[in-house]
């Protein structure tokens, strides 16, 4: 298998990372919370570099996966150019939206393996979805997102639906399955599930959230099941949540029992 990400470390959750204590109880409500979308970025980036960057890393991915005739085409019929205008907005978003990205996009390319995997998943979408012919780029298309999970700790279906403008950060341990939707500029932490109600066994079909627009998900939030969650709803770090969420709350996590044994 290729590995298109170069190796920068090991990822995993460190022990700081865990809680601390044996016995945690919690509960969710939701308060309404005025809309708050952000400002759009700009998304013209002072010079050509970043872009020509961007669109060697995609042409070079594809032609690790693919034949040179198949890439040809990709090009040929602006599948790259979508690809590579999607990544730019999720870089210009980034850095719009997180203070400790800086100002230098090319460092942000080079060093963001959130990004990174955002970029990835990009690209293997265009690819699990690509119909043109009886060309089926799909077994492709998970080698990517699978290589990708390993490498950054990331793990988006290529089958997911995501809007633009998406930003993961920190990002590991994120899994979003096959049949969720995202909105556009949604913002999601470390170690969010967006899963399916079952372990094993799940029915086929719609079976993953929907995300609205300017959705803001915290760390180790868990959101099951073919439910909705409107525009403009902020999640707080450790809900879990089952049912629909309408636009414009909060999800606020009332309670949480925290005990040090000595």
């Amino acid at each position: 298998m290729t590995t298109i990400l170069p190796k920068l470390g090991q990822f995993g959750i460190s022990e700081t990372d865990q809680i601390l204590a044996n016995d945690r109880s919690s509960h969710s409500s939701t308060a309404p919370v005025p809309p708050k979308p952000p400002k759009p970025p700009l998304l013209r980036l002072d010079s050509p570099e970043p872009h020509r960057r961007i669109r060697q890393y995609v042409i070079e991915l594809l032609k690790h996966n693919l034949l040179t005739q198949q890439v040809a085409e990709l090009i040929r019929d602006r599948t790259v150019k979508k690809i590579v205008r999607r990544i730019e907005e999720d870089l210009a978003i980034l850095m719009h939206r997180d203070p400790a990205a800086g100002d230098d996009p090319l460092e942000v390319w080079e060093t963001y393996l959130s990004l990174r995997a955002v970029a990835n998943y990009r690209i293997a979408n265009a690819l699990y979805t690509y119909k043109i012919g009886n060309l089926n780029l799909r077994a492709v298309a998970r080698r990517i997102s699978e290589t990708t999970k390993v490498e950054t700790g990331i793990e988006i279906h290529p089958g997911a639906t995501i809007g633009r403008e998406l930003v993961i950060d920190h990002g590991v341990g994120t899994v979003i399955g096959e049949t969720t939707v995202i909105g556009d500029k949604c913002y999601l932490l470390q170690c969010i599930i967006l899963g399916s109600t079952g372990i094993a066994d799940n029915i086929s079909g719609r079976r993953h959230p929907q995300l609205g627009d300017n959705v803001r998900v915290g760390g180790f939030v868990r959101v099951f099941g073919s439910i909705h969650i409107g525009d403009n709803v902020e999640i707080s770090p450790w809900a879990s949540i089952v049912e629909d969420i309408p636009a414009n709350s909060r999800v606020v996590v009332k309670t949480i029992n925290q005990v040090i044994k000595s």
